[in-house]
């Protein structure tokens, strides 16, 4: 998920992480104040991860890593209502065929459509981080999709992804791409219903200063809503990523990871060098609650383990919330870590949500969980009924290698910005 420079300054810090932190008191850089008046937008908005029903996800499929995704695709299906449309985006024809073979029966459970999709290139795990998915700012259809800029250190697979909402677009299964000079994450991004939060290393991402005019602008247009950035750049955050370390729960409330609840959780079973103490980190988790509680938001903590080399976290922030047939459901990771996977999962219970597990062992190790591995890119209102959204349901198989481009010159030229 993260780019080679990134996990280089992330595997320094947490290299740190036995060295004292300095004292809570010490006074922080100010932190950009909350943005009140977008300016004028593209007509989208970033969808809200607490409402609404789940009603369109995108995976990616390595047929490589088909023994390690088994046990993440076998829960993942069972966990969705039903009704959502799936999107599959697999290498090659091999790869998509052999996907409905796995995992076809699983994933048009209750009626879902499938659309496994053949794009010709090598793809990541992480179909978040390429694209954001937007909402119409009129209604809850689907509006213009936001790829970021290229990062100069991508590996070729990202490199790929940057392409193929595009390639979607082109063959008339997607909506258009909104443009832009920014580089920026989906993993960065998380919202509730009032206020977008954006990881302040996008500052450093993109060499821009506090008092830039550009990236102000340019995050209106993309979030299409009030916006916030977390800390003061990457060195005072935790990880690159801020939905490896906080949850919006509704609209007044935040759950942060801390490590201090996760090491008391271990067992005798992990390795030992995880019961490494982690100050640092530990202070920047906790200017992460405090920022937030300073913006009036209610903070609970959820246990979390940090990897001392700085390649993964035992994350139980990386998740998936809706609203559906009148409850909550969160789907959360299980890590097979009976202590630690009780007590988060009694967290999100006390608050209300029916929780769902999905089995992350064998792929969070790469440096992502549930939220990193599915993007939602749909929402239904919370009325909608769950069996106007079950169509014929089935699976189908999409080439886009042999797709000729299906928009004339004069389509293209009225919907791309």
């Amino acid at each position: 998920m993260s780019s080679n420079v990134q996990r280089v300054v992330v595997g320094l810090v947490l290299g740190l992480c036995c060295v004292h932190a300095s004292n809570a008191e010490t006074p922080r850089p100010a932190v950009p104040a909350p943005n009140k008046t977008p300016a004028t937008v593209e007509a989208g908005r970033i969808w809200s991860d607490v409402s609404g029903r789940i009603a369109e996800v995108l995976v990616h499929y390595d047929l490589g890593m088909e023994q390690e995704l088994a046990p993440f695709y076998r829960d993942l299906f069972r966990a969705l209502g039903p009704g959502v449309k799936v999107r599959v985006l697999c290498t090659d024809d091999l790869t998509a065929h052999r996907f409905t073979e796995e995992h076809g029966s699983d994933a048009t459970l209750g009626g879902r459509v499938v659309e496994v999709i053949n794009v010709g290139m090598s793809l990541s795990l992480w179909s978040r981080d390429r694209m954001i998915a937007r909402r119409s700012a009129k209604d809850d259809s689907t509006a213009s999709v936001f790829v970021p800029s290229i990062n100069p250190f991508y590996e070729f697979e990202k490199q790929n992804e940057l392409r193929t909402q595009r390639m979607m677009f082109r063959a008339l299964m997607g909506p258009q791409v909104l443009r832009s000079w920014l580089h920026l994450e989906g993993g960065n991004v998380v919202s509730n219903d009032r206020m977008v939060f954006i990881g302040s290393n996008v500052l450093d991402e993109n060499d821009c200063d506090d008092d830039d005019v550009q990236m102000p602008r340019e995050l209106d247009r993309i979030t299409g809503r009030p916006w916030t950035l977390i800390g003061e750049g990457m060195d005072t955050l935790p990880w690159d990523h801020v939905d490896m370390y906080m949850t919006p729960i509704g609209n007044n409330m935040f759950l942060v990871g801390d490590t201090r609840l996760g090491q008391r959780l271990l067992d005798e079973t992990v390795p030992e060098h995880w019961r490494m103490p982690c100050e640092e980190i530990d202070a920047k988790l906790d200017a992460v609650a405090k920022q937030l509680a300073d913006l009036s938001y209610r903070v609970l903590r959820v246990p979390s383990v940090f990897d001392p080399a700085g390649d993964w976290i035992i994350t139980y922030n990386n998740v998936l919330m809706e609203e559906r047939d009148g409850r909550k459901v969160a789907i959360i990771p299980n890590f097979e870590l009976p202590k630690l996977d009780q007590a988060a999962a009694n967290v999100y219970r006390e608050l209300g949500y029916e929780v769902k597990t999905v089995n992350v062992k064998h792929v969070y190790e790469f440096g992502g969980a549930v939220r990193c591995l599915v993007n939602v890119t749909r929402r239904e209102p919370t009325t909608t009924d769950a069996k106007k959204m079950v169509g014929r349901g089935g699976l189908r198989v999409y080439d886009l290698t042999s797709y000729q481009n299906r928009r004339t010159k004069a389509e293209r030229k009225s919907v791309v910005r």
